[in-house]
Parts: structure tokens; sequence; C-alpha cells
């Protein structure tokens, strides 16, 4: 007969097993182990591998072709589209056919983290901080953080934010992530901010105005400044005089220097307006006055005027009259000199012609005597004065008896009298 030859082929390797993969960026890593070997036909079971990538979300029939033909049992996928879940199937073949597919876990490839961002110096404004960083490698967009708190949720595609929410005198602490298909970066450098608004304009229109005679006071006044807070008031002896520390800080528009003293000549001033973000550039225009010095209690004893000619159990008047230029509030005290006193009494001012009203006082002596009288006055200011009264007091006088020829006289009378009555009652 004819003769025919037959080549005996092997049976389709089985499918690959222990499968390994990861996921970087573009690229899928994957392993597996060599189905066993059958030696009947006195060759190795498997020649080679094939490859299959398909979309996750496909059917496992759909495998997307041409398909990658390796003969080792590792394989490195490149080319794939960050985000998007695959499948990979391998497949064992050898002379006698392509085996049954392996089929992977599902994997989604992402990106490699984005570079860490480097933020910029911040700059502080009025209630907003505003950043700004260099693009990161591979970044698509950002995330900003104040205090350890994002501030907006979706990611930041630009290389800059302005935070507007910030509250002047506060301050925040500023990091940024990068950004790109759900990896993010290392937090970059904190950088801290404190918000702060524009500083005032300069007061303008200082005025200074010497107080009352006595008061030993200047007031001043200003135009207020805009965005000022609070003022800084400066002093000095002299014309043009170099600022320092501030001799007052008042919180409107106006002071009144009531320590004005020791001084013959004018106080000059200066006033600058100041918040949270710092003093005015320039300052006030510069006045002087000059204080009127305080004045001090005189006293005056206009009464009695014998101070000798004094009766013991007798109230006798005094009177004393109190001047004083700035009219401050004036008490007195005193003391009589036989143990009686009387403290912490009130000066009135008579309010028509604007002096103290006479100090009009009355004391009874129960003994004779010599008596010191102390009237001692005190002023608002600390001042004070004294007067000192000294009397003599003397014991009461019996009248004398009368004379004896007025005696004589008087009985004669008494008798002619009774002698003319009898003789009246006899007829």
């Amino acid at each position: 007969s004819n003769e025919v030859s037959v080549t005996p082929l092997p049976l389709v390797p089985a499918g690959p097993t222990s499968l390994t993969q990861s996921a970087d960026d573009t690229t899928a890593s994957l392993g597996w182990t060599a189905p066993t070997s059958d030696n009947t036909h006195g060759e190795p079971s498997t020649s080679g591998y094939k490859i299959y990538n398909g979309n996750a979300a496909s059917p496992l029939s759909n495998i997307t072709l041409p398909a990658i033909t390796i003969t080792g049992t590792s394989a490195l996928v490149t080319g794939l589209i960050n985000g998007t879940p695959y499948i990979f199937r391998v497949t064992a073949s050898n002379t006698g056919g392509e085996g049954s597919a392996a089929t992977f876990a599902a994997v989604t490839l992402h990106p490699l983290a984005p570079a860490t961002p480097v933020l910029s110096a911040p700059i502080s404004g009025d209630g907003l901080v505003s950043l700004s960083w260099a693009q990161s490698s591979g970044a698509t967009g950002y995330s900003v953080y104040r205090d350890g708190i994002a501030l907006k949720a979706s990611p930041i595609t630009a290389l800059t934010y302005i935070d507007s929410s910030a509250i002047n005198g506060t301050t925040y602490r500023y990091t940024v992530k990068a950004f790109n298909l759900g990896v993010t970066s290392e937090f970059s450098n904190e950088v801290s901010a404190t918000p702060l608004p524009p500083v005032p304009s300069a007061p303008t229109n200082l005025q200074a105005t010497a107080g009352i005679p006595g008061s030993d006071s200047i007031s001043l006044s200003w135009v207020a400044s805009q965005r000022a807070t609070s003022y800084k008031v400066y002093r000095g002896d002299v014309a043009g005089f170099i600022i320092g520390i501030p001799f007052a800080t008042p919180s409107t528009n106006s002071y009144t220097d009531s320590v004005a003293t020791s001084r013959s000549g004018a106080y000059y001033y200066k006033v600058a307006a100041t918040n949270m973000g710092g003093d005015s550039v320039l300052l006030s225009n510069e006045v002087s006055a000059v204080s009127s010095p305080v004045s001090h209690p005189t006293v005056i004893t206009s009464n009695p005027s014998n101070t000798s000619g004094i009766l013991a159990g007798v109230s006798t008047s005094f009177q004393w009259r109190i001047a004083d230029l700035d009219l401050e509030p004036l008490s007195y005290s005193i003391n009589w000199g036989d143990g009686s006193a009387r403290q912490n009494s009130t000066i009135t001012v008579d309010s028509i012609t604007g002096t103290y009203n006479p100090l009009n006082l009355t004391h009874k002596w129960s003994s004779a005597g010599g008596y010191n009288i102390v009237l001692t006055i005190g002023g608002a200011h600390g001042d004070s004065a004294t007067s000192n009264v000294s009397v003599q007091v003397s014991g009461i006088v019996n009248p004398p008896p009368p004379p004896a020829t007025i005696s004589k006289i008087v009985n004669l009378i008494n008798q002619k009298m009774t002698a003319a009555i009898n003789n009246l009652l006899s007829k």
C-alpha cells in the first residue's frame, strides 16, 4: 500500500497557575507558573505564552487582540491608560496548540504620585492670604490645607489660591498637596501668614487747648482717622521733638493731659493713628499749649476781730473766707482746742458769684482759758491750707453790789411810800 507518515502531537497545555500582578504608571507586571509538563511525546508541554488584555467592563469573551507572545513566565504590559480597569489573561501553547486561558483579577492602573509642591512665601492682605506654588510634575490638580483642613473639596487646577475667609489678626498655617487620578503627593512645606488691615491714615487738625485756670491740664482733639482702632499721643518739651514711647494711647479722637505740671513753658504734642496692621505712616500736625498751674486754697479769717472778749458758756460766731482760683472741690475740718472737732465737711460755691460761700461756725467753751482754733482746708488736687486762731476765754462776771449811799436812798424812799399808803388807807 501506499505509505503515510504521522507525527504525533502533544496535548495542548493546561492554563498557567499561581498568577501574580502589580500595576504602576501605564504598566502592569504579570507573573505565573508554567503548567505541568507532559513528556508522553518527549517534548515540553509549553513552548510559549500569549497575554491578552481586555477592559474589565467587557465580557470575558471580548479579548482585545493582538496578543503579546512571550516565552518566559512573566510579562510587562506597557502603553496602558491610567485610571482604566483591566483584566489580563494568559495562555500556554505548544505544537499541539493553545491551551485554556488563566484570568488575572481586575486591576486599575494609577500614575505615580505627583512631585511634592513647594509653597512660596504667602502674601497677606486685608482679610485674605494669597498663596502660590510651582508646577508639580505629574499633577493634574492641587488641594490647599489651612491648619490641616482642606479649604476646597475639589482640586484646584491653578498654581495660586486666595484664602478670602481669613480673619485679620489670626495666624494661619498653610500646606498644599498635588493630585492626579486619586493619587496625592506628600504635603508641601508649611508657610504661615497673618492677614492684617491697611494701616490707618494720619490724624488731622490736631488742636490743643489749655484747661480752666488752675486745672493744670491740656485738652487735645483731632479728626478721626479711617481704619484706626486707637491712637498714640506723643508729648515733648521743644518744638519738632523726636517721638519715642507714646505718652498715652486713647481709643477715641480726644485726650486730656491732666498731668501737665512742673513746667512754666509750653508742651508740644503729636498724634499717630494705629490698628493691628501698624501705625499710620505719617503723624498729625504738631501743636503746643501752656497749662494753667494749680492754685492753692487761701484762708482769710475775718471774725471775730477781738479774740480776747469771749465769755465761757456763751456761743461765739466765727467766719472764714476761702479763696481758690480753680474752684476745686474743698472740704474742711476744725479743732476748737477743747477736744471738740468737726471733720470732712464740704465748702460750697456760690453759683452766682462763682466764689466760695463764707464759712460761718459757732462754738461755746465751757470754761475760761486760752484755746487755739485750727481750721484745715483740703483740696481735690491734694493741696491744703491751715488757719490758726488763738482765743482767750473769760469766766462769767456777776454784777457788783450797789454802793451804800444808794442803799440808804432806796430805804428812805420805801419808808415814805409806805407812810403815804397807810395815810390814805386811814381816811
